[in-house]
């Protein structure tokens, strides 16, 4: 947030910044801008699409008669494009994975750790282990939810396909990308089809 006194665009006040005006009087950097007369409230406009753009800086312009904030941008060139995007694609990635499994109306966690887990749960029935989970698994609210051996199998198995397709969802994206030719290309580029339904 920031403001222009008495219409001087050449030098906006950030919002916590102090100012002293023309006559030498000094403001605290906290304090209600708005009261002041001659300050105006600069338009803050909406950040650039980072993936798209390289932000420069910014720098307030008049439009309309009213003080807004025109950002100064550089388009990506087709590396950092490319991996803006593929960036973009893990992160979607890992939403995915912070939202859990669903699996028979409880949604389980599956993060690095839980996956660590469930790994040393599968091991333990391999050795014919009985009940190696100890009755419970934790949710993602962390509630101990009751499960027997065979719905714990059938857990795992959920678990781990549902991780898998999530992975072979990544990798398909990520060589989508790689082959893209153009900037525009990987810009218009769509990361959210081909995820595996969690369900």
């Amino acid at each position: 947030m920031a403001w222009i006194y008495n219409g001087d665009l050449s030098k906006p006040i950030e919002d916590a910044a102090q100012f002293t005006n023309a006559r030498g009087i000094t403001y605290p950097g906290v304090w209600d801008k708005s009261t002041l007369a001659g300050m105006v409230l600069v338009v803050e406009t909406a950040r650039p699409d980072e993936a798209v753009f390289v932000i420069t800086g910014s720098e307030i312009q008049l439009v309309n008669s009213v003080p807004t904030r025109a950002w100064l941008t550089l388009p990506r060139p087709l590396a950092a494009a490319k991996a803006a995007r593929i960036t973009a694609a893990n992160s979607l990635l890992d939403t995915k994975v912070a939202a859990g499994r669903l699996h028979n109306t409880k949604t389980y966690q599956i993060d690095a750790k839980a996956r660590e887990n469930f790994l040393g749960v599968a091991g333990m029935f391999g050795m014919a282990a009985l009940n190696p989970h100890g009755g419970t698994w934790r949710d993602l609210a962390n509630a101990e939810i009751p499960l027997n051996d065979v719905e714990m199998r059938a857990l795992l198995a959920s678990v781990f396909a549902y991780s898998r397709d999530l992975r072979r969802a990544l990798t398909t994206h990520i060589v989508a990308i790689r082959a893209l030719a153009t900037v525009a290309a990987v810009n218009a580029y769509d990361i959210n089809p081909g995820w595996p339904a969690n369900s």
